[in-house]
């Protein structure tokens, strides 16, 4: 997203009004998609002096639970470069919940505690689980992954 915008102002196509503009998300065609972890960057960008950030508008309720910064949603480019021409205003942030109740998902019974041994492959799947991560183990169907295996283990950011 931060290329496109930077394409939009230097073809001139917006004003270079974006200083001090934090842009967050992942551009797909001309739509704006959510990444994770978008508190933890909104909080980064306000400690470092920054109080007005762009998100995608599905992100933007989570993106507001950080206080003392102004969240600017938008749905695609297009109403983003609209935004930057200040032809519109930005979406309003869906309100927040209060009596909203935090249901934990239902626990299938599993656990790395029933399997003995492949430390190291636990561990690998603990690491990939925490940065949400995805993981192909390598081998042929129903057959286990043997420890011989893991060099092959590949990691795919989400």
């Amino acid at each position: 997203m931060p290329i496109a915008v930077a394409t939009i102002i230097a073809t001139g196509q917006a004003p270079a009004e974006a200083d001090g503009l934090i842009l967050l998300g992942e551009l797909a065609w001309t739509a704006l998609c959510a990444t994770p972890r978008y508190p933890a960057d909104v909080a980064a960008s306000h400690e470092n002096g920054f109080s007005r950030i762009v998100v995608p508008e599905a992100s933007a309720r989570e993106a507001s639970l950080v206080d003392g910064v102004e969240i600017l949603p938008f749905a695609n480019l297009a109403q983003l470069a609209a935004y930057l021409r200040k032809e519109i205003k930005p979406l309003p942030i869906p309100p927040q919940i209060e009596d909203e109740e935090y249901i934990p998902p239902e626990m299938s019974g599993i656990d790395f505690a029933y399997i003995k041994g492949q430390e190291h492959v636990k561990r690998a799947l603990e690491i990939a689980a925490a940065g949400g991560h995805n993981v192909v183990m390598m081998g042929p169907p129903a057959a286990e992954k043997p420890c011989w295996r893991v060099p092959y283990v590949q990691y795919y950011r989400r």
